[in-house]
């Protein structure tokens, strides 16, 4: 089975270029030539912000990854899966950083809690998946 697995996205909302083109144009083309009549790709997998549905309309860099995700949603030509990790243990250091700086951005309310996951575990389970969309 020929799969594509995208996480691609930009890692800071001030990056260059923007989330706009990254997280959102750059996705929907990748998953687009998926969907051309010359690709060999048999499954997707969009790794999407976890409460994306929920974040998506105060947060523009979830927004534009949501927009990708509706797109696939609409279409039925491309099997498809949408993996939404908790944050993962590897950015941790980030905002680590960012509290350190006094500038952190909340992503979700104050009293959430949230279960890191590490990122071999993640790539565990999307291997996983591709093995059986089924699953």
């Amino acid at each position: 089975m020929q799969v594509v697995v995208s996480c691609l996205g930009v890692r800071a909302a001030a990056a260059s270029p923007s989330f706009e083109a990254v997280d959102g144009g750059g996705n929907r083309a990748l998953f687009d030539a998926c969907l051309s009549a010359r690709s060999s790709v048999r499954f997707a997998v969009l790794v999407a912000a976890p409460l994306g549905a929920l974040l998506r309309r105060s947060v523009p860099l979830v927004e534009a990854r949501e927009r990708v995700v509706d797109a696939l949603c609409a279409q039925r030509a491309l099997p498809f899966a949408i993996v939404r990790p908790a944050l993962l243990l590897d950015d941790l250091d980030d905002i680590y950083r960012a509290v350190e700086t006094g500038a952190p951005a909340m992503l979700a309310h104050p009293t959430a809690l949230c279960n890191p996951i590490a990122v071999a575990d993640v790539a565990r389970a999307i291997v996983r998946i591709c093995d059986n969309p089924a699953y």
